[in-house]
Order: structure tokens, then sequence, then C-alpha cells
């Protein structure tokens, strides 16, 4: 969209890289792309965790995971293969693969024929038969590995998975429990054994679950694991609290929250079952493990562009730290494409890190400098930095050659639009929904424009224009209660914005209306329902959290306001958007004014008029100022 305040919104995030397991040599990647985030991660694990690695200092993802199987989630089926041997090691035949996984298989079987004593290349062929479900082949790789390195715990872990995946528990359990005594600061492996052992061992559940928190305070499966162990001696309230703490770190843990769920119904919470039970059907598989050995199984069956919808799916469902981390992972096992590299690079400049965007584009463009999608994102990344010289200068070279491009005339329209030069801005986007009146996008940011030049008759014209598609029926739906908005039908306005809400649950915009249109009616109640309504739903959405945190913080009416939530949700819409926002950062400043900080409230409140100057906005930061002033004689902020 057209605004930064509207409907694109940011998020902030961390990165981290993972072991190489046992490809040193085994697959053809591109070259591996280093990591080059400069964002500090959350979790690491000691390089003792493998005596064999030759990674120094390696760096993990938040959990999402779930219970058994090689991915977590869920278990491949066990495949019926026939399969041939070189020198003992089984070769599945072909046809028994996915069709588009065949030459990798292929290339892995290829590498073990040419060097059939190879450990690393046994290990990797392993690991494909591990992914789709050959377990007895996979098994059978890894007792090869382990003959040959009997004192390399990723082995033993790795035959451990294939016999978890083969429901093969108690052998699963001997190999677990050798990976730990390899490698006891293998967070993970105390993980896995305590989901095995719970079932015949609870109070060796509840130590390894214990031992696994201890280490890694971050990792939400263990926590799950300690919530099923106290649930099952009787103690609900320890398993509450455990649960809570798992989608605390991962929200979208359907198995957590349907365990709060179960125990809220046992304790006749109705309104917290239904709530839990909720996000617990929202919540879908995880993609990403805390778990960095099994990441070199799950890595074998998706392809680049899955990986960068995947990871984009995470950060637009409010995990942009474990979406970042799962592209590092991929670049740093030397899974590289144009559009892991975009998505990346995406996501750190809705995070406020525009340098670290920039450097990805940069690389991008080296690695494909014909691109128009790359220099598109790095012109984007220009703008949003403050280079709007170098921004420009990119556009125009990209309409030498793309002066018919839809795509390009809408970017540059965006970019005028954002520079105050709205006329400039409305020449380019009516030309490309001209060149492609099928593209909802275009139209949608015309009519925005539009709207933002009070021109609602044009506004109205182009929405009848405007493709009228399902996927796109919530923001039609938007655009139609803007318009009968502008023209004074507050009642149609707001009841098309439900509807936008009912149609697309996530389209933050139309809370924003809903809730503002509400307001300004006076019925700050109903607003601040909407908000959180929508938080709930959109867990990323910067400007929900930010609207919510002022009237929690501000509102008149007492029985409306509550500091303590006002400062978690300010705190968390500026951490999403890197500090950065001059009217997020005078929230934060209301928020610890209303819990009684004043003296951080004063500094806030200065820090956010400074904000208002660099952006030119001269009157706006004596605004800041002035609440500044009440903060520094002990009094809170009242709208």
């Amino acid at each position: 969209m057209l605004i930064r305040n509207g409907l694109i919104i940011g998020v902030a995030l961390s990165v981290a890289v993972m072991p190489t397991g046992c490809d040193k040599s085994t697959t053809s990647p591109p070259e591996r792309a280093g990591s080059s985030s400069g964002i500090e991660s959350e979790n690491r694990v000691s390089p003792k965790d493998d005596p064999d690695s030759e990674t120094p200092t390696v760096e993990s993802e938040s959990s999402a995971s779930t219970t058994g199987g090689v991915d977590v989630a869920e278990k491949p089926s066990i495949r019926e293969s026939k399969a041939t041997e070189v020198s003992g090691v089984p070769m599945v035949a072909l046809d028994q693969v996915p069709e588009q996984r065949r030459p990798q298989f292929e290339f892995a079987q290829e590498q073990v024929r040419d060097a059939p004593k190879s450990t690393d290349r046994i290990c990797d062929l392993g690991l494909h038969y591990l992914a789709f479900g050959f377990n007895d082949e996979a098994v059978t790789c890894f007792s090869i590995a382990i003959e040959q390195q009997p004192m390399a715990m990723r082995f033993h872990y790795f035959r451990a998975l294939a016999f978890e995946a083969s429901d093969l528990t108690a052998k699963a359990r001997e190999d677990f429990e050798r990976a730990l005594e390899l490698a006891p600061e293998y967070v993970p492996a105390y993980v896995r054994l305590g989901m095995i052992v719970q079932e015949t061992d609870l109070k060796r559940a509840a130590a390894l679950f214990e031992q696994a928190t201890r280490r890694d305070g971050n990792d939400a499966l263990a926590w799950f694991g300690r919530g099923q162990v106290a649930h099952r001696e009787g103690k609900t309230d320890d398993a509450i609290a455990h649960w809570q703490k798992a989608i605390a770190l991962q929200p979208d843990y359907a198995d957590a929250q349907a365990a709060l769920s179960d125990a809220y119904e046992g304790q006749g919470k109705k309104d917290l079952a239904q709530k839990h039970r909720r996000r617990a059907e929202l919540g879908g598989k995880p993609v990403v493990q805390n778990d960095p050995l099994a990441f070199q199984v799950t890595r074998r069956t998706r392809d680049q562009d899955s990986i960068a919808l995947e990871a984009v799916e995470m950060a637009r469902k409010g995990h942009p730290i474990t979406a970042a981390r799962y592209l590092e992972a991929a670049q740093f096992h030397g899974i590289e494409s144009e559009s892991i590299r975009l998505a990346l690079g995406g996501i750190y400049l809705d995070a406020g890190k525009t340098e670290e965007a920039i450097g990805q584009f940069l690389s991008a463009m080296r690695s494909y400098p014909d691109s128009v999608d790359v220099k598109l994102a790095l012109a984007r990344a220009y703008a949003e930095g403050g280079m709007t010289t170098r921004s420009f200068a990119l556009f125009d070279e990209l309409m030498s050659s793309n002066s018919e491009s839809a795509k390009v005339l809408m970017e540059r329209g965006r970019l005028y639009a954002r520079e105050g030069e709205p006329q400039k801005a409305l020449a380019d986007l009516r030309k490309a929904a001209d060149l492609d009146p099928k593209d909802a996008a275009v139209w949608f940011d015309l009519i925005e424009l539009l709207l933002l030049m009070n021109d609602v008759d044009g506004a109205e014209q182009a929405l009848r224009q405007a493709p009228n598609e399902a996927n796109t029926a919530g923001r039609r739906l938007l655009f139609e209660g803007a318009v009968a908005a502008r023209r004074g039908e507050t009642s149609s306005a707001e009841s098309k914005w439900r509807t936008a809400i009912e149609t697309e649950p996530t389209l933050v915009m139309a809370y924003q209306s809903l809730a503002q249109s509400m307001q300004q009616r006076g019925n700050v109640a109903a607003a601040l329902k909407v908000l959180l309504a929508g938080i709930e739903q959109t867990p990323s959405a910067a400007d929900l959290q930010n609207n919510a945190a002022w009237i929690l913080a501000t509102a008149t009416d007492q029985n409306q306001r509550d500091g303590k939530l006002a400062l978690e949700l300010a705190t968390r819409a500026c951490a999403l958007t890197g500090n950065r926002r001059h009217n997020f950062v005078g929230t934060l400043a209301a928020a610890h004014a209303e819990t009684g900080d004043f003296n951080e409230a004063a500094r806030l409140a200065e820090v956010a008029a400074r904000l208002a100057e660099a952006d030119g906005l001269t009157e706006v930061a004596e605004q800041h100022r002035m609440r500044k002033a009440h903060y520094e004689d002990q009094q809170p902020w009242r709208q």
C-alpha cells in the first residue's frame, strides 16, 4: 500500500544459522552464503553438541514442534521400496521417489556409488531416505555411519529419528540416550527422549524436560513437555503455566493451545477454553524446529521457492524471528535462490533493518543482475532508508527497458505518493492499471491515492473498474467502507468493515478503520474491543497494538484504562517497528506514565519529539514535548 502507517507493518527479528550436520561435501548446491544479518540470535548450541562437527559455533530457531517423527509434526509413512545395495548401502528405486525430488535422490545415490566408504555421503543419503519415509533404508545408512564413527553423536541421533518415525520407541530411546552421552549439551535430545519416556516413566521425563528448559529457556517444545508431565501428575496450575510459556514462545503452537483449552475447560473457564480452542484451530504444522539436526531432514522436502513462501507466511503470522532464522539456515546450508534473498530482505525491511535488507538485495543483484523483482526490492529498500535519489535512479534504469511494465509503474507510483508527489503517482498508477487491468493490487493503490487526494468520486469509479474476485473481497469491502465514510454514511461504512473482517480476519486496516469510526462516535469501549480482536488475529500488527495501547493508557474513563496491558502492547509495537516511529514511542511514554514511571515517560516523550523532528514534523514534536511537561509534573496524559 501507499502509506507506511497503513497496511504495511514492521516486524523485529533476529537471525541464526545452523550446523552443517553431515552434508559437508555431499550435495551440489550453489556457493554457500554466509550470515550477513548482523542481528543477534537468542539460542545458541555449543560446539560440544557434536564432537565431529566442523562448525565452531552454531545457532538454532525457536521451537514450534509437536511430538514424534522426523518432521516432528507429521511422521512420514513407511514406504515399500525396491532397493538394491552398493557395498551394503541400500539404493531405493527412483520410481518410488516423488518425481520432483528424483534428481536430488539420484545425485545422493551417485555420490555413494562414487565413494561407498564415505561416512558423510552415506549419512546424506540416509537423510534423504528419512525425509521421504524410507525408514528401514535410513536406519541401515546411519548404522553403517555409526560403525565407521561410533563416537559421532549425530549418527546416533539420526538413527533415533528413523526408529522414532517407525514407532520403534525402545530402539529410538537407546539411540537418544547414547546421543546425550556423547553430547550432553544438545537440548533437542532431552526433549525427544522426554517425549518417549513420559509414557512409561514420568519422573524421568520430568527430569529431562526440566534439564532442557534449564539449558534453553526458549524451547517451546520442552515447556510443552513439562506441561504434559505436570498434567499427568495432577498439577493443573503448573501445567497451565508451562503451556502458557510454550505459546508465549510460539503463539501458533496448536498442541499447546489445545492443551490449554482442555485444561481451562476442566476448570470451568469456558471463555478461556474457547479462546485457546480457536487459536488451536488456527495454528498449523510448524515449519521450523529448535533442532538443527532434524532440520537436516526437513530441508530435503522443500525447494527454494517453497522455503521462501513458508518463511513469508511465518512472518505474516507474527513470527518474523523464526522466519528469518529459517531462511538464514537455508542459506547456510547452500540453499540459494532469488526468492529466498527477496523473502529475507523483505523481512528485514519490515523490521526496520534497512541496511541488512539492502545487503540481501545487493547480493541478489550480483547473482541475478537482470531480475526486475530484485531491482524493485532494492529501490523500495533505498526509499525506506531515506536514499530517495538512489531509489529514483534505479527506477530510471528500470524504466529505460521496462517502460510498459505495470509492476514497475506501480512501485514508482507508490514512491511518488510517499514523497508527496500525488500527481506523478496518479499518472503512474493509472497507466499501470491500463496495462494490467486484472491486477487488483494496482487498483487498490489507485483507490487509496484518490481517497488521500479527496477524490471520492474518482475512488468510487475506480472501485467499479477494479476486478471483483473472491480472494480480494475483503480489501474491496475495506475501500467501499472508506468511500461510504467519506460520504458521511457511517453506518454503511462500519457494516462494510465488519463484513471485511469476517471475510478476511487478518485485514489490519479493516480493524483500524472500524475502531477509528467507533472512537469518533464516542464508543471507545467498542473500539478497544475491535482492536484487541484484531491483535488476537494478527499478532504482528503493530498499528493495532499501538492504537489499543493508547486507549488503555490515556482513556478518560478509568474503567477503560489498563496501564500494565498498555505497556505490554506499546512495548511490542515499538519492538515490531524498530523503535523508529514517533507516535509509537509517544504511546509507550504514555503507558509508562499510566503505570507511574514518569521519569521514563518524560525520557521517551523527548525521544518521540526528536523522531518527529527528524521526519520534518515540527508541530508534532511540540505535542510530544507538551506531554513531556505533564510527565515531568507527575501527571499522566488523558485524551
